[in-house]
Parts: C-alpha cells; sequence; structure tokens
C-alpha cells in the first residue's frame, strides 16, 4: 500500500439499524414515521492508520452543512417525516478522497395526518354543521307555535273583554238616559209642587246614586280598553316574530339544501379520487394535492349572466379540445365547465389539467379526472354560499336586535370621527367590494360630532349593504363626506337600477322591504332613520336608473351636544 497509493479507495454504506433491527439497503428506502430513530453503519477501507481515516458528510432535507468524524456510525434521533438523501466521502491519511456516495430514505407521516384523514375530518364536520342547523330549526319552529298559541289565546280573551265593555257601556248609557229622566221629572215636579220638598230629596239621592253607576261604568271601560290596547301591542309581537321566522327560513333552507349538496360532491369525489390516487405517479402526487388545496381554498368570481355564457362557451371548446372523443362526454363536460367559468384563471386551469393527459391518455379516465377536479371547484362555491347565507341571518338578527332596542334608555354620547367610523363600515363589506364592485371615496379627515359610535356604523353599513345588493355582480359605489359650517355631510351613492317612483314613500317604513323572501326584514332604512334622528340629524335620498344618492346631515350642535354640557 505504501509502495503504490493510487488503489482503489471507495466508502460504503454497511448497515442500517433502526432501534437495533437491521433494514436492509436500496436505492431508496422509505420507513415509517416510528422508524425514525438510526444507526448509519459507514466504512471506507484502508490499512494505513485506518482510525485517521475522515468521514465528511451532510443530510439534505435535515442540514445542508458538511460534518466531520472519525467515527464509521452516524446516529440520527427523532427525524421528522420527509425526504432526506445521506451524501458521504471519505480522506484517508494520505489525503486520499473518495467518491461522493449517496444514500436517499423517506420518513412517512402516521396515518392522522394524511390527506384521507383530513377529508374524513372534513366529512364529519360538515355533518356537525348539518346537526346543529337542523336543531336550532326544530327549536325556533316550537317557539313560534308557542308564542302563536299564546297570541291567539290573549286575543279569545280581549274579544270576551270587548262583550263585557260594550254590553257594560250600553248598561251605563241605559243609565244615564234614566238619570235624565229623572232629573226631568224631578224639575218638573218643582216647578208644580213647590212644597214637596222631602219628595224631591230622595229624588235627588236616586240621581247621584245612578251617576255613581255610570261613573263606575265608565271607569270599568277605560280598564277594558287597556286590556284592548295591551293584546293589540301582543298581535303586534306575533307579527313581528312570524315575520322573523318567514325571513330567517329561506337562508336557513338554503344552507341546508347546500350542505347536502356538498355532503353529495364530497361522496362523488371520494370514490374518483381512489381511482385517480392508483394512477398518479409518485413525483406528481405532491403536485396533485397541491393543486387540490390550492382550489378548495381559491377565492372563487362572481360573473354576470352574460359573462357567464361567453366564458362557459370558450371553456367548452377549451376542454372539447382535450379529448380524442368527446360527444359520449358532453353532459360531464358541460357541467366541468360551469365549474371552471368561476376561477379567477380559467385558462391557467385548464393548462394545468392538460398537464395529466399523459397520467390518463384514454378519453374515460382523463373524464374522470376532469369531472373531480369540478367536484373539488363546486364544494369550494357551495361552502362559500353557505358563508353568505350565514351572514345573511346575521345581518337579519342585527336589524332585529338594533330594532327591539331602539327605545332602550342610551348611554352617554361620546365624540366619534366620522371619517374612521365610515372606513370601519366599509371593512364590513370588503368582500363583496372586491367582488365585482368598485368603491370610490372622497373623505375628509377628522369629522367630529358627538353620538353614538355604534349606531353610526350600523347606518353606512346598512346604506352601503342595500347599495351592494341592487348593483348585483358589478357597479360602482362612491363615499363622500365633508364638513359645513354647522354639520358633517355624508353622501353614498350607487349607479344601480334605482328604487322605483311608487315605493319611494314607504321605503324608511317598518317592515317595508323591495327585496326576495329571505334578503331583509325591511327594518334597515327604518332603523337607519330612527338613529339620524336621535342625532337631530336629517336623511333624503334622490334615486332614478342609474343614480341612487342618500345624503345625511348631522348636526356638529345637537341635543346629545347639549347634553354633554
Amino acid at each position: 500500500l505504501l509502495s503504490d497509493p493510487n488503489l482503489p479507495f471507495k466508502v460504503y454504506i454497511k448497515k442500517l439499524l433502526i432501534i437495533d433491527s437491521l433494514k436492509e439497503i436500496h436505492q431508496k428506502l422509505t420507513l415509517s414515521y416510528d422508524e425514525n430513530t438510526m444507526k448509519i453503519k459507514i466504512s471506507a477501507p484502508f490499512y494505513i492508520l485506518p482510525e485517521k481515516t475522515k468521514y465528511i458528510y451532510r443530510i439534505k432535507g435535515l442540514f445542508r452543512r458538511w460534518q466531520e468524524s472519525y467515527s464509521n456510525t452516524i446516529e440520527l434521533a427523532s427525524v421528522r417525516e420527509g425526504d432526506y438523501v445521506l451524501e458521504i466521502k471519505a480522506v484517508n491519511i494520505l489525503g486520499q478522497e473518495t467518491k461522493l456516495k449517496r444514500f436517499e430514505f423517506v420518513i412517512t407521516p402516521p396515518w392522522y395526518r394524511t390527506w384521507w384523514a383530513y377529508l374524513v375530518y372534513l366529512i364529519l364536520l360538515s355533518a356537525l354543521i348539518y346537526f346543529i342547523v337542523q336543531l336550532y330549526t326544530k327549536h325556533l319552529n316550537e317557539i313560534i307555535a308557542k308564542q302563536t298559541a299564546e297570541i291567539r289565546e290573549k286575543q279569545l280573551l280581549a274579544e270576551e273583554q270587548t262583550q263585557i265593555a260594550l254590553e257594560q257601556k250600553k248598561k251605563a248609557e241605559e243609565a244615564k238616559e234614566r238619570a235624565e229622566k229623572l232629573r226631568k221629572q224631578a224639575e218638573e215636579q218643582k216647578e208644580r209642587l213647590k212644597f214637596a220638598n222631602i219628595e224631591l230629596e230622595n229624588k235627588n239621592k236616586e240621581l247621584t246614586k245612578l251617576n255613581n253607576e255610570l261613573n263606575n261604568a265608565l271607569k270599568t271601560i277605560q280598564e277594558q280598553k287597556k286590556i284592548i290596547e295591551s293584546t293589540g301591542k301582543m298581535a303586534e309581537m306575533g307579527k313581528f316574530l312570524a315575520k322573523v321566522a318567514h325571513e330567517l327560513n329561506t337562508p336557513m333552507g338554503a344552507s341546508l339544501s347546500l350542505l347536502e349538496d356538498v355532503r353529495i360532491n364530497i361522496e362523488n369525489a371520494i370514490k374518483f379520487l381512489d381511482f385517480i390516487s392508483k394512477r398518479i405517479k409518485k413525483e406528481k402526487e405532491k403536485e396533485f394535492y397541491e393543486l387540490v388545496n390550492k382550489l378548495m381554498n381559491m377565492k372563487l368570481v362572481v360573473l354576470s349572466t352574460s359573462e357567464e355564457r361567453r366564458i362557459k362557451r370558450k371553456v367548452l371548446l377549451l376542454l372539447i379540445q382535450l379529448l380524442d372523443n368527446p360527444e359520449p362526454y358532453s353532459q360531464y363536460l358541460e357541467t366541468a365547465a360551469k365549474s371552471i367559468i368561476r376561477t379567477p384563471d380559467y385558462e391557467e386551469l385548464i393548462n394545468t389539467i392538460k398537464s395529466y393527459k399523459s397520467i390518463f391518455p384514454d378519453d374515460r379516465s382523463f373524464i374522470i379526472f376532469i369531472t373531480f377536479i369540478s367536484y373539488i371547484l363546486s364544494i369550494n362555491y357551495q361552502l362559500s354560499r353557505v358563508r353568505e347565507q350565514l351572514q345573511s341571518m346575521s345581518k337579519i338578527v342585527k336589524d332585529i336586535k338594533l330594532y327591539a332596542h331602539r327605545d332602550d334608555d342610551l348611554p352617554e354620547p361620546e365624540l366619534v370621527n366620522i371619517s374612521k367610523n365610515i372606513k370601519e363600515a366599509i371593512l364590513l363589506h370588503r368582500d363583496h367590494i372586491n367582488r365585482g364592485i368598485t368603491l370610490q371615496t372622497e373623505i375628509e379627515d377628522n369629522l367630529m360630532i358627538y353620538g353614538y359610535p355604534d349606531q353610526l356604523i350600523s347606518v353606512w353599513s346598512n346604506i352601503i349593504y342595500n347599495a351592494i345588493q341592487a348593483l348585483g355582480a358589478s357597479g360602482t359605489i362612491k363615499i363622500k363626506a365633508y364638513s359645513t359650517k354647522t354639520s358633517v355631510v355624508v353622501e353614498i351613492e350607487d349607479n344601480g337600477p334605482g328604487i322605483p317612483e311608487d315605493v319611494q314613500d314607504k321605503i324608511f317604513n317598518a317592515f317595508f322591504t323591495t327585496k326576495p323572501r329571505g334578503e331583509g326584514t325591511g327594518l334597515g332604512l327604518s332603523i337607519v332613520k330612527d338613529i339620524i334622528e336621535t342625532h337631530d340629524g336629517k336623511i333624503t335620498f334622490e334615486s332614478k336608473p342609474g343614480k341612487t344618492v342618500f345624503r345625511i346631515e348631522l348636526p356638529k350642535e345637537s341635543k346629545l351636544t347639549l347634553l354633554l354640557k
């Protein structure tokens, strides 16, 4: 060896011990998550001072810097799941260096962190939401039935009390007529019989008694009137509760229907996923699940009917070009196109789908892959619709709460920055504004008045929400706020279809609405008007097709300012 230092000098990986258990070594070894503590035995035979042979190694995925050691054992403990590559070389006492030796191994995650486990979690969550909604619906129906029965009972009692009051009123009128008749008789007797004082006094006593009866009858009538008025208020409350149930029922029913669609789509997606996962190559598997995750969390766009038709034709044509014989699968392609058009960049998605053509070369397997993608997009869309319905229910409950407490004692007013107040209201609707609706603002800084900040946020939020609903998928909202000598003025304008002339004088009435069932209680503008009047302000509007402007004037000096002083 001393005479010929160029003899072959190599490094070998001799053994792999997993908790003292010997593992067979091959090019890429797959280990389970509980096999993450190991000893790797290495060797680089050289017979001149072998203890001076130095090993240089690194493990990509664990640490990238080269490590140096004279030990022939590499120990690893509690290695997390992932892909790793061991690169090792040796240098002997003569300075000779071996070629780089590579060893790849993979540590897989436990079952509860795999993709199918997360899918099971999603199914269980959907079932829980469905159960809660069903339970809440049943509870609400029971409350409504109980309130209706109580109101009917009160109405029957009121009818009986009214009948009694009418009878007593009739008796009182009869008593009054008798009293009048006796009074006349007494006057006649006084003229004719001046000396019949005793008889006259008796008649006067009788007249006094009858007057007392009359007063008692009138008092009874007043008490019955109060009972009737109280019953009327109970009837009004019953109508109010019935309307609340009516308005909540629509978004609740829509949510239940959408959750049922989600359940069906999840079942179908799971069936197709089993077929797809058997054909996806390992190097493509990670990319595939990243695509599924991206589609599930993608923010979908809202299109007008004309845009939807135009883009759908284009998407359908692109999908047809992916198949050799598309005619038998036209129905599946039509369904897939409806889902794909809602993505922000449908052309990019179709190119991504096209990249899987080599994995699914025949039309039947490729249409299964395309349909699976459409199921994932449908689940995303339906869950976003459920969120919208829940937000609608939340707004209805908030409006009802404000209406119910409109007569409560208010706290002490405070100094309100209207500029910031409006911007906080805008943030509540940022999702709608980011989906096709343009917002233009011209708000002066530090517009200050004394008032109630939470109530004022409700004013701007209600008017902005009405504008969003009027615009639909697209349009423009302009918000302008400025100061005059005596007031702070806020103008909110939209370019929607406008308010019909025949209902313009009713829009501030409680429970009046032009919106479809489930989209409003008709309390929004009534609450807005009450709040503005609480602040000594004034609200007016102008509306025609293409332009609706609400103008609110809030005085800088109001009764709230005087209250503080």
